[in-house]
């Protein structure tokens, strides 16, 4: 096993154990901490142990029972699958916290998304749409072997995923907001439906 596999497995194990961590935060279980054996603040780019950090988000990005969204404090997690059905339930009720405000291109990067099921997109508007949880973001590897960013609607994710049934939108909201707040740390995350929005 190479050194960024046994990364990946003890994330892996921080994963199952809190349902989620994040790629990097100061205060919150992340795994850039959990690499460098402390929080990191600022970029984890510049840090000695960036290219671990790096090589296991990669794998973890690859992992069956993984998947990344921008879930706590606007800020990359990786999720697993126990908490896919809350996400994509919530995701795809487009409720007012995650549509007011929203500018035009992000609307229409939206349509084009639910449209088309899945969509290769960059920018503004994408990440406004990871943030507000209204598409799963997927790092993809492409032809010409570089990464691109992947954006489904959730009933594509939710297909894609077999979920089967979902739970009602106050159950979903209540199951990520009770593992957000079993986190070491979780009482200050915001989830995207805390975040204040212009109207």
């Amino acid at each position: 096993m190479s050194s960024a596999e046994g990364d990946a497995a003890e994330a892996l194990a921080a994963i199952e154990r809190w349902g989620l961590i994040l790629l990097q935060d100061p205060r919150l279980p992340s795994l850039a901490a959990l690499i460098a054996g402390e929080p990191i603040r600022g970029s984890w780019w510049g840090h000695a142990e960036g290219k671990r950090i790096f090589e296991a988000a990669g794998i973890l990005d690859d992992h069956a029972d993984v998947a990344t969204f921008k879930l706590v404090n606007k800020k990359v997690c990786f999720v697993h699958r126990r908490l896919w059905p809350a996400l994509a339930a919530l995701g795809g009720a487009k409720a007012s916290w995650q549509m007011d405000g929203l500018d035009e291109e992000a609307r229409a990067l939206l349509e084009r998304v639910d449209e088309e099921g899945r969509v290769r997109a960059s920018g503004k508007a994408a990440k406004a749409l990871e943030e507000r949880l209204l598409v799963a973001g997927e790092q993809v590897h492409t032809e010409s072997g570089a990464h691109a960013s992947e954006l489904s609607s959730f009933a594509r994710f939710a297909i894609d995923r077999e979920l089967g049934a979902l739970p009602s939108l106050d159950e979903a909201r209540a199951e990520l907001e009770a593992t957000v707040q079993a986190l070491p740390g979780g009482a200050s995350a915001r989830l995207p439906w805390n975040v204040k929005r212009r109207a």
